[in-house]
């Protein structure tokens, strides 16, 4: 029998053929898996949206739930927004009144001589040290204490009473200072209470040299220049006269905050205003549109031409519960009413797709019909402890909770992609062993095909010369 050494070689070719087949398979398997990952990692965008969509649509009805405000939502109509502003909350009730702003609040504003920076009366007239005087604002005694060189000019002096009043804890929250230039070098303090009001009057106490001598008071403590008197706030209302210290009052009518800006007459009406409910109600059928379109959409999108009706979540029943469940909720009837007698209805699905036909509609000029006759059944329906709004909170509620169904299935589908990145780690390291173990093979082989083609030359050789060779 002919031994071929060529065939030894082609053994090893075949060997190197192997390789690459066994290599190409693997490599098909880690393909697999990470398309498996992919339409995980597309699972995971598709919950986090429906994620998304669910904590926005149960921030708009919380807006119900927490606030039942929203439900007796009143409106201000002012005759003048000059002469003062107002706003109003759920208390306030259905009327129409005149005020008279007969005089505003003022602060008490009272100032010292001008003084120039080189000048030195001050000192020269009740000499160094250490000058106390007292400020009384309503029942609160406040005491400064100011230290004069000989050298302090009367600007100095001015600058170091300014700081105290609007550096001590104390004395800051009943007094303001500033120092004003005049010019040609004319300075003059200002002082001023931080309050309005008659009871906020600046009066001094104790040593009146140093307060003199700033042209502040006389020797007697009378202030010498009231730049403003201090003021309280006098409103007419209904014919009745009414006091108060500050410009800014809320407790004059029940449910109206009233900032007065100057003096005149304003007439007011105070009604109810729906427009805020129509306009969240508005917000609600949007955000519950869009919500209940995604989870239909990812149940029945159309994928490619062999899964024509099939979205990414189809084969999931926790989707289609969920929307169902949805659904469910805003169905119900509480008394004799449910959200159709306040102009919701279902979209007509012959006009709508298969994502969309559980969508709703809201007919405004029904609603507010509604709205005139049953205030009270529409709070009843909404957010009472069985109302759809109630309900379908706790459902939104629970679904984004740790144990509820959207992170739930966030961590399982998570979970599973780490999986399929485990298995698609350990493939490609059989796949690198299985590479090294035929490479050492293909060379061993190869190394003896090699030597073996080395000895049947010689053999050759030898043979060749042997029959060449003549024996007889």
């Amino acid at each position: 029998m002919a031994i071929s050494i060529d065939n030894i070689t082609n053994q090893s070719s075949k060997i190197s053929n192997l390789v690459n087949i066994a290599i190409k398979n693997d490599k098909k398997l880690i393909e697999n898996l990470e398309n498996k990952k992919k339409e995980l990692d597309s699972k995971i965008n598709v919950i986090n949206n429906i994620k998304n969509l669910t904590s926005s649509l149960k921030s708009i009805i919380s807006q119900f739930v927490y606030n039942f405000d929203i439900f007796e939502s009143k409106k201000v109509l002012l005759s003048r927004n000059d002469v003062l502003e107002a706003k109003v909350t759920s208390k306030a009730v259905e009327s129409e009144f005149e005020i008279e702003v007969l005089s505003l609040a003022n602060k008490h504003i009272i100032s010292s001589s001008d003084f120039t920076d080189s000048s030195n009366i001050i000192v020269s007239s009740i000499g160094s040290g250490v000058k106390n005087f007292s400020v009384r604002i309503n029942d609160t005694l406040l005491n400064l204490s100011v230290e004069l060189n000989e050298n302090n000019s009367d600007y100095e002096i001015l600058q170091k009473i300014n700081k105290i009043i609007n550096t001590d804890e104390k004395i800051s929250k009943y007094l303001t200072s500033s120092i004003i230039n005049k010019g040609n070098n004319t300075y003059v303090l200002i002082i001023e209470s931080k309050k309005t009001g008659i009871n906020n009057r600046i009066r001094f106490e104790g040593d009146s040299s140093l307060l003199s001598a700033l042209g502040i008071t006389d020797s007697n403590l009378n202030i010498m220049k009231n730049l403003q008197e201090p003021e309280n706030l006098l409103l007419r209302i209904y014919g009745v006269e009414v006091v108060r210290e500050k410009n800014i009052v809320e407790d004059i009518i029940e449910g109206i905050t009233f900032d007065i800006k100057k003096t005149g007459k304003v007439n007011i009406k105070v009604f109810e205003d729906s427009n805020e409910l129509v306009a969240k109600l508005k917000e609600f059928v949007t955000s519950y549109n869009k919500l209940q379109t995604a989870i239909g959409k990812y149940i029945y999108e159309e994928k490619n031409q062999t899964n024509n009706s099939k979205g990414v979540l189809y084969s999931d029943p926790s989707f289609k519960i969920m929307r169902m469940k949805l659904k469910e909720i805003i169905s119900n009837k509480i008394g004799n009413f449910s959200l159709v007698d306040l102009g919701f209805k279902y979209c007509d699905s012959k006009n709508y797709s298969k994502e969309e036909n559980f969508n709703i509609e809201f007919n405004e000029e029904k609603f507010i019909s509604f709205l005139k006759n049953n205030k009270l059944e529409l709070k009843e329906l909404l957010v009472s402890n069985n109302g759809i709004f109630t309900k379908l909170y706790t459902f939104l509620n629970d679904s984004l909770s740790n144990k509820g169904l959207l992170e739930s299935y966030l961590t399982t589908t998570q979970k599973s992609i780490e999986n399929f990145n485990k298995k698609i780690s350990n493939s490609q390291k059989l796949i690198n062993q299985k590479i090294s173990y035929y490479q050492a093979l293909y060379s061993t082989l190869s190394n003896r095909a090699s030597s073996l083609k080395e000895e049947g030359s010689k053999l050759i050789s030898i043979l060749s010369n042997v029959f060449s060779t003549k024996l007889f």
